[in-house]
């Protein structure tokens, strides 16, 4: 399968369907008996810039720190930012999550689709090149699916490929680019993003 940026693109499958899996596979968290994982046409493993694929996880209620906010800050500091530096780009990507009311609060107080907003600010920290999500819908009622699926067609559209492994059936069938089904350790559907047909240019006569 292929993934450009630009893109967002919806991985069905049932349960135990192997979506997870392979997910932790394109992230390089976990190897392939076959195969490998290419970015920018380079082996995933040995690439300079892995760290511009980040795979989305889910927050802990045990987190030690204050607030959502505080947690973004304390990543950043661990990387050595100061703290004026590291709270401003926490800010920053609250802001780009369209979560930036939710700073103040503590993780056991988010909603599912607040969990999800802050954990795809905490993704957003390190500006990746591809953004993977597992199963991001679930717990979602329809009308919040369809506002966390805007928020994942923003990004691709600021230049991140984006895709969100799904047990949903239908709830994204407008929003996504391509559909991929994994079943049976089959992946089917459009498994690369279509060429825009070549045109003959030609003078006027």
């Amino acid at each position: 399968m292929e993934l450009e940026v630009g893109e967002l693109v919806a991985l069905w499958g049932g349960r135990r369907s192997g979506k997870s899996t392979l997910l932790r596979i394109l992230a390089g968290v976990e190897r392939a008996d076959q195969g490998e994982v290419l970015l920018e046409g380079r082996p995933l493993a040995g690439h300079p810039a892995r760290s511009q694929v980040v795979l989305c996880r889910e927050l802990s209620l045990a987190t030690p720190v204050a607030d959502v906010c505080s947690l973004l800050v304390s990543d950043l500091m661990a990387f050595g930012l100061r703290q004026d530096r590291a709270e401003q780009l926490a800010t920053r990507a609250l802001a780009q999550a369209d979560a930036g009311e939710i700073g103040a609060l503590s993780i056991c107080e988010l909603s599912a689709e607040q969990r999800l907003r802050a954990m795809v600010a905490r993704a957003l920290l390190c500006a990746p090149k591809v953004l993977l999500l597992d199963e991001p819908l679930l717990g979602l009622p329809g009308l919040r699916q369809e506002a966390a699926l805007g928020l994942l067609d923003a990004l691709a559209g600021r230049g991140m490929g984006v895709l969100f492994a799904t047990a949903e059936s239908d709830a994204f069938a407008t929003t996504v680019g391509r559909t991929l089904i994994l079943d049976r350790g089959q992946l089917r559907g459009q498994t690369a993003p279509a060429m825009a047909e070549v045109l003959e240019l030609r003078r006027p006569a």
